[in-house]
């Protein structure tokens, strides 16, 4: 057996079999596999198959969200919709596509982050519980691209060849454009100057414009340049964008294990080496990420369809048959050679969208990892050409086409922000924002409190969330340890992308000898009606450490009866000032040990008001185990109303002689006033070991 140093990186590539009628194939062997770099055999080191069957999802729990669960087991997608890029009539179409996919593809367990390449909306769920908000999100995706069609007119492609290759010294007379492994030469009206020379798209644009009296000949070639210059920069924005988008996808889902698929929902970028495509395709090998582009344009060159072939009154057949053709191969090419060069395939020249759709998510269903180590003679930046092949005839693999090395080092430092800014936020951080995913390496629970109606139709809520400073890396400092703990969260609003943030850090400071244990801390926003995602990230800057959890919670509207969550716990927090009363501590654990007392409080929000102008808010709880017996019971009694008019409950239970178990508290609340009644349930468990 080969030995390599340590510094030497495993190389994996994930390969999809599927057999002639593209069905994916599983219960191959690692011998049943052949992996090639620049032509020559390598030596397997590692295999793994994996066949991801509907994975069993659990009920949602509204009350915590926790990373110490585990991950789903279920398949990992990310949708990426690049509104930027859609012209609105082909948005409606890819919105449709996207709908199926979500409908009928997708299976219980998977987890599906959607995204727009604007920004405007972002969303990550897992299924089935997810499927409706991923379908409220996907409603407001359109597209945004203006398409306006006049007399001087030209396409994407020939603006691009022109600014850059007819009109740009750096290129001078600039060689056909490689498609998929091709040469493809353009094509033009005229025939080339001289003997050598490349066909001329910019003669082939004059001659279109003065035939259509768009221009006079003796000034049309400066307003084709100036045309040209103008349309390749809105061009090129999209596409920057675009792949913007693409890599905080492919960044966000590097930190979860297994293979990927990622939905470029698009029409489509030209291969512009100068954006950096290779380096995406690198990104894809690292994150262990297949690219499907889905090509929105359909069958674009179908004579009677509109696209750019069809445009306006091109009378000259051979300029429309030239215009199609660049269409067709020229202006996708980028996006279709980065899916390719991923292990991915594209879903073009076809109207069947949601049918190309399915075969991805059925694609992803079986797949193998292979292991290698790269062979020597190339740096860590030079492209290897890579072919996996499989023995068994009849077989076809998919697989990455190659990769290129990136030796690990330390991240880079955050920036320095302005104080005005708040602080530095690391780029893992970032990234653990956009996945998915929950992160593990740090124990993490969290919950919301949606508390008390605040002006402008928004609403108190406050993030609790509680940490395991166990696994901190603590300093020695006077008679303590302490320690530090970056905190970002963020809550978006599902319904109009408002977003909001808090970026700061927590101190962990431990006097006892022992682990610190779990420490809680709590965020503050004010958010707006509707259903909000909110996820919470804690990373602990000296060794790297990340956990995170994502929670969603619907904030109600105003002016109904309601009660703010209700809080649960074991701890009563004493007033600080004269006249305050007792309240319970803000807690997220729900697990307590069976002695001592058990505390609830809550408000109530919407109660009608008598003629008086005085509530009358009555309110009992029974506390129940899961199989129905009554252990605790308290009548329907008034809540007295405080001088500042708040309706408040604190109520205490005794756990003495409870057995360890599941249980139910019920809180039972009726409006004396409307006879409008609210009953509610909240879970919890004794057990005499607790984790808190």
């Amino acid at each position: 057996m080969p030995s390599f140093a340590s510094k030497v990186e495993l190389i994996t590539v994930d390969a999809v079999v599927v057999d002639g009628a593209g069905r994916p194939v599983a219960g191959l062997t690692k011998d049943d596999f052949v992996v090639k770099e620049e032509g020559r055999p390598q030596q397997i080191a590692s295999f793994e198959a994996f066949t991801a069957e509907a994975a069993p999802a659990p009920a949602p729990s509204t009350t915590i969200a926790s990373n110490e669960a585990g991950a789903g087991g279920g398949r990992i997608f990310s949708v990426l919709f690049d509104d930027v890029g859609i012209t609105p009539p082909l948005g409606e179409a890819a919105r449709d596509a996207v709908t199926s996919f979500f409908e009928r593809s997708l299976r219980d367990g998977d987890e599906v982050t959607f995204a727009t390449s604007s920004g405007d909306a972002f969303w990550s769920a897992r299924l089935p519980e997810g499927r409706p908000d991923l379908l409220a999100i996907l409603a407001r995706a359109k597209g945004r691209r203006d398409d306006v069609r006049e007399a001087a007119w030209m396409s994407d492609y020939e603006a691009f060849w022109i600014a850059t290759r007819e009109d740009s010294p750096a290129f001078g007379n600039q060689g056909p454009t490689i498609v998929q492994g091709r040469p493809v030469e353009p094509v033009s009206t005229s025939d080339p100057s001289r003997p050598g020379a490349f066909a001329s798209i910019k003669t082939r644009v004059i001659q279109r414009w003065i035939n259509m009296n768009a221009c006079v000949s003796i000034t049309c070639e400066s307003q084709v340049r100036s045309r040209a210059a103008e349309l390749e920069a809105r061009r090129s924005g999209r596409a920057r964008l675009a792949l913007q988008a693409v890599r905080r996808q492919l960044e966000s889902l590097a930190q979860i294990r297994g293979r990927k698929s990622l939905l470029l929902i698009s029409e489509g970028f030209l291969q512009d080496w100068s954006m950096e495509l290779r380096d995406l395709a690198a990104l894809t090998r690292e994150s262990n990420t297949a690219i499907y582009f889905v090509d929105v344009r359909g069958l674009v060159a179908s004579p009677a369809g509109d696209t750019a072939a069809s445009f306006g009154t091109l009378e000259d057949p051979r300029d429309q048959a030239k215009l199609a053709f660049e269409e067709r191969n020229l202006t996708g090419a980028g996006s279709q050679e980065l899916a390719d060069a991923s292990g991915g395939f594209s879903v073009h020249n076809s109207n069947d969208l949601a049918g190309g759709i399915d075969r991805i998510a059925e694609e992803s269903r079986v797949f193998y990892l292979l292991g290698f180590y790269p062979p020597e003679g190339k740096s860590e930046r030079e492209w290897r050409k890579l072919k996996v092949e499989v023995k068994r005839p009849g077989l076809t693999v998919r697989a990455r086409r190659g990769y290129t090395l990136r030796l690990p080092g330390p991240a880079k430092p955050a920036k320095k922000e302005k104080k005005d800014k708040g602080p530095a936020v690391d780029p893992a951080v970032l990234r653990a924002l956009d996945s998915a995913h929950s992160v593990a390496g740090l124990p993490l629970r969290a919950m919301t409190y949606i508390l008390e109606p605040r002006p402008n139709d928004l609403t108190h809520v406050v993030l609790a969330a509680e940490v395991n400073a166990d696994p901190l890396g603590l300093t020695p400092r006077g008679d303590a340890r302490v320690g530090r703990l970056d905190v970002s969260v963020v809550a978006v609003n599902r319904d109009s992308g408002r977003g909001f943030r808090h970026d700061d850090a927590v101190e962990v400071v431990a006097k006892d000898p022992g682990p610190p244990g779990w420490r809680a801390f709590a965020r503050e926003f004010e958010l707006p009606v509707g259903v909000t995602q909110v996820r919470v990230v804690v990373r602990d800057p000296a060794s790297g450490a990340l956990g995170s959890v994502t929670q969603r919670f619907e904030v109600p509207p105003p002016g109904r009866l309601r009660l703010s969550t209700p809080v649960l716990t074991d701890r009563i927090e004493k007033p600080k000032e004269p006249g305050e009363k007792p309240r319970a501590a803000l807690a997220v654990h729900r697990v307590f040990a069976p002695a001592g007392a058990l505390y609830c409080q809550f408000e109530v929000f919407g109660a009608t008001l008598a003629g008086a102008g005085a509530a009358s808010v009555n309110a009992g709880l029974e506390l129940r185990s899961v199989d129905g017996r009554v252990f605790r019971h308290g009548d329907l009694t008034p809540i007295a109303v405080d001088a500042n008019g708040r309706i408040v409950r604190l109520v205490g239970l005794g756990l003495d002689g409870l057995e360890e178990g599941s249980y139910d508290l019920f809180l039972n609340v009726v409006d004396q006033v409307s006879g409008v009644s609210l009953e509610r349930h909240e879970p919890f468990v004794l057990a005499r070991e607790t984790s808190r």
